[in-house]
């Protein structure tokens, strides 16, 4: 078996992948501001990454290219695309009508509408197909165990491009001891200190989690043809995502958000609703 890149194939090695292991696997992104230390197409290019990797852990499958525009909510930052949002239903629907029946859709870009929008696709597509086996998510759903909430251009996502293009990172060009507000306004750094935190051993960890986890999920389900495996895999984010996300939890949102303390919550949210999350270039 062998993985098969969609945009260099030919017809006949797209039907010969179907007949082997129907699996597509689909990058999304963003173009977007990742502080001053990751590139700007951080988002796609850390998807593309880990995707490939199950891809290659796998040995088989159909490659798509990484999706960098039409994406969901870009922040208001410096050299960010803000742009019309796609339907990844109907991108799922279309690619089931070719053969497809594993369906993977890695969103490295998650603000709440893409996370939905990949999820609901995938979601819709197994409850009316029984034969169809799909992933719609961001990487932390299946890393919040390993302290991987998703942040931005913070501790995890640099972490994991350390681990994954570190020739692409540069932490040594980020001013130290900035509050967490601090960063947010004026780096468009979202969560904990990369300055003093990222570490290419916390990226490593993390890309061989998610990679081991994704590959026996996928396995499982088609070697079983039982979609368990995946709907399981989503319970049991949901389960993690309440605990920390929960307004009754305050504690546990600010320790997975990186903020300093629960003032926090409430500095990020008038920046948010006031300046509509402007980032202070240059300052």
């Amino acid at each position: 078996m062998t993985i098969v890149d969609f945009i260099k194939a030919r017809p006949v090695h797209v039907e010969e992948a179907l007949k082997t292991f129907p699996a597509a696997f689909i990058p999304l992104g963003s173009l977007e501001w990742h502080g001053k230390h990751l590139p700007l197409g951080f988002d796609g290019l850390k998807a593309e990454c880990l995707l490939r990797r199950v891809a290659e852990k796998i040995g088989a499958g159909v490659f798509f290219p990484t999706m960098y525009w039409r994406n969901y909510t870009t922040m208001n930052f410096p050299f960010t695309m803000h742009t019309q949002s796609f339907s990844a239903k109907d991108i799922a629907s279309q690619l089931y009508k070719m053969g497809f029946r594993i369906i993977v859709m890695l969103t490295g870009h998650y603000p709440i509408g893409q996370v939905r929008n990949v999820r609901h696709a995938a979601t819709w597509l197994m409850k009316k197909h029984a034969d169809a086996y799909a992933i719609g998510i961001a990487e932390q759903f299946v890393l919040q165990d390993l302290g991987y909430y998703g942040d931005h251009a913070a501790v995890a996502e640099t972490s994991a491009g350390l681990a994954l293009f570190p020739d692409l990172v540069d932490v040594a060009s980020l001013p130290g001891g900035m509050t967490y507000i601090e960063r947010c306004k004026q780096l468009g750094i979202m969560g904990q200190d990369p300055k003093t935190g990222a570490t290419r051993d916390f990226g490593n960890k993390i890309v061989a989690a998610f990679v081991d986890r994704v590959a026996s999920i996928i396995e499982q389900a088609w070697k079983t043809k039982d979609q368990g495996p995946i709907w399981a895999m989503y319970k049991e984010a949901d389960k993690r995502f309440r605990d920390w996300q929960s307004p009754f939890k305050l504690a546990n949102l600010v320790k997975a958000s990186g903020m300093d303390s629960k003032k926090d919550i409430w500095s990020y949210a008038k920046w948010m609703v006031f300046s509509k999350g402007r980032q202070k270039f240059g300052k």
